[in-house]
This record gives structure tokens, C-alpha cells and sequence, in this order.
């Protein structure tokens, strides 16, 4: 038993002895390429500066902001209007909760009418800034969109420019825009546009956030307005209904003027009347009710966006410094040149075995 165990001890001293072997012998031959190692240090170096040179960094324009959304506005005559039947848009699966409202920030249709905006109120688009500014109209200049106006009449556009705008859109989404909720913890949302110019950064995040805030007024308006024209209809309904049964009490009395106080059978037409008469008038005070809290909720109707905080010129400039490019792109290349040469290495210690076994 003590032999096998000191065969075991021995074999994994063996082990240990060549594993530590080999690994100076990597490490001593890797060194021993220093010079290669050296040649592409400078090589990231030399990108590092250039990428510094070429790169001018960044501008930021963010927004911060938390949704009231429609179940705020709707407030304490919801319970009532969904009795009624009526949508005041507060529940989960509504377009402007906030679980929504980052996907709505990135869609196209409302990414479309910012591009269709006046950039700074000239005549100019924005769309039209974003394609001088990305140097589109030189690179359009030998295919089919050379010559493409955008139409902010939507009814003009042609397929070729919806194609061009689809493009434009996935780029921002892709490249410029972020809306993110980074602390599931709190109710704020982010929303940033990222690009080389400060000016255009600030414009396009502002008409983004002004743009969802318009469709939101604009989409709650007319549900409001139809919930208003339905509680309207229902009021007129009910009036119609308490004046015929006024005045069929007093048809059932005409009926029976002279009535036996005896024969009680004689005024079951008139109680009847009288009964649907106040049925229809405590109806017509509560319907009368709902519509006056629903044109209230409509006045108090507040914003969708809570804004936190918004950007101002000038903004900050994000640029990587030289030193931390120098030291990432020597670093960077300095692990490959490691890698290529023990890939090497190994390459020809394979196929140097596959001679001897050949032979």
C-alpha cells in the first residue's frame, strides 16, 4: 500500500516537474521574440494615435424623466367610467406606460415625424441636417438617391425615400439613440441621443421628447372626447326617456280623472309611470355627474413625460485620452503578437510530429 502510494507521489512530482519545465520554456521563448512583440506594440501604438487624431469624441444630449401616464390623469372617476364602459387608458397594456414608452421612444413612426421636423425653426428638416452632417448626399452620389428630396407632405414620398428613411431610422436606433431604465429600483427613464454635433444632438432629443409628448396629448384628446360624445348620448338618452315618463303620468291621470279611491287598479298606470319617472331622473343625476368629472379629469389632464432633467448647450465633450488609447492599443497588440507567436510555435511543433510519425 505504501508503494502505491509513493508510485503516485512520485508520478505527480514527475507531472509537476514538467508542467513547470515547459512553462519556462514558453516563457523563454516568447522573450525571446521580444523583437516581434516590440514591432507590434508599436503598431498598436501607432493606431492608438491615430485613432485618437481621427476620433474628435462625442456629445451627449439626455433626457431624464418619469411617466405619469394615463392611469395619473384618469385618477378617481376611472372606477366609475369602467362601469360605464368608457376607456380612460390606464391599464397595463397601455401604449404610454412606462414598460411601453421605451419601445414607443424607438419606433419608427415617431422617429419619422422627428426626422420630418424644422431643424431649429428654418425651412431646413432635420433629416435634411442628419444626411449633411453624415456625408450622405457624396455617397448617394453614384446610386438611384443622388437626387432625393424628403416631402414632409406624406402623401408624396416615394417608395425610394420610405427606403431611405427606414435606413436613416435603424442607424439612430442602432447608433445614436438610447432609452434605457437602468435602475429597475426607481421610476426614472434616460433617454439620450449620441453624436458629433452638440448642436443637432440637443435638437433631436428635444423634437423626440416633444414629438412623443404631442402624441400623447393628441391620442388621450380624442379618447377623452369619445368617452365625453358616449356619457353625452347616454345623458340625452335618459332625458328623453325621464320627459316621456312625465308625461306619461300625466296622460295615465288624464286617463282616469274621476277615479274610484276604491278601485286601486285604476291607478297602476299612473304609479308605474311615476316609478319609471324617478328611476330615470336618479339615473339622469348620476350619468349628469360622470360627465361633469370626466370634462374636470380632461382640464387636470396632466403631461406624459415628467421631465428630471434636460440637456443644455454646451454639452460635454466625451473623448478618449491619448495616453489611455497609447497604453490600450500597445496592450491590445501586444497580447496578439503573444498569441501569433505561440501559435506559431505550436504550428511548426505539430507539424515537425507529423513528419516524424510519417516517417
Amino acid at each position: 500500500m505504501s508503494e502505491n502510494s509513493q508510485y503516485i507521489m512520485d508520478s505527480k512530482t514527475v507531472q509537476s516537474s514538467e508542467l513547470t519545465k515547459n512553462l519556462v520554456h514558453w516563457i523563454q521563448y516568447i522573450i525571446s521574440k521580444w523583437k516581434v512583440l516590440a514591432l507590434f506594440a508599436m503598431i498598436g501604438v501607432g493606431l492608438g494615435i491615430y485613432y485618437f487624431n481621427t476620433h474628435k469624441g462625442s456629445y451627449t444630449a439626455e433626457y431624464s424623466f418619469i411617466v405619469a401616464g394615463p392611469g395619473v390623469a384618469a385618477g378617481g372617476y376611472s372606477g366609475i367610467a369602467s362601469q360605464l364602459g368608457l376607456d380612460v387608458g390606464g391599464g397595463s397594456g397601455s401604449l404610454f406606460d412606462e414598460n411601453n414608452i421605451i419601445t414607443f421612444f424607438k419606433s419608427r413612426s415617431i422617429l419619422e415625424k422627428v426626422l420630418y421636423s424644422n431643424f431649429r425653426n428654418t425651412n431646413e428638416l432635420i433629416i435634411d441636417e442628419y444626411v449633411r452632417l453624415n456625408g450622405l448626399r457624396d455617397k448617394w452620389k453614384k446610386s438611384e438617391h443622388g437626387d432625393i428630396k424628403f416631402n414632409v407632405d406624406k402623401s408624396k414620398r416615394s417608395i425610394k425615400e420610405d427606403s431611405v428613411v427606414n435606413g436613416i431610422c435603424r442607424n439612430i436606433v442602432k447608433g445614436n439613440l438610447i432609452i434605457e431604465k437602468p435602475d429597475r429600483k426607481s421610476d426614472v427613464i434616460y433617454a439620450s441621443f449620441i453624436g458629433d454635433n452638440q448642436v443637432f444632438c440637443k435638437v433631436f432629443i428635444d423634437e423626440l421628447v416633444s414629438q412623443v409628448s404631442l402624441f400623447y396629448k393628441e391620442n388621450k384628446n380624442a379618447n377623452d372626447l369619445r368617452n365625453v360624445e358616449i356619457l353625452q348620448r347616454q345623458v340625452d338618452s335618459v332625458k328623453s326617456s325621464l320627459n316621456a315618463s312625465i308625461k306619461g303620468v300625466a296622460v295615465a291621470i288624464d286617463n282616469t280623472p274621476n277615479a274610484n279611491p276604491s278601485q286601486q287598479v285604476v291607478r297602476v298606470e299612473s304609479q308605474r309611470k311615476v316609478i319609471d319617472a324617478e328611476t330615470n331622473k336618479a339615473l339622469l343625476a348620476e350619468l349628469t355627474k360622470n360627465l361633469q368629472l370626466t370634462r374636470l379629469a380632461m382640464q387636470r389632464q396632466p403631461m406624459l413625460l415628467q421631465i428630471v432633467d434636460y440637456p443644455v448647450l454646451p454639452l460635454e465633450l466625451k473623448r478618449t485620452g491619448l495616453l489611455k488609447t497609447i497604453v490600450l492599443g500597445g496592450g491590445i497588440f501586444f497580447v496578439i503578437g503573444i498569441v501569433l507567436v505561440v501559435l506559431s510555435k505550436a504550428f511548426f511543433y505539430v507539424k515537425y510530429i507529423f513528419i516524424e510519425n510519417k516517417q
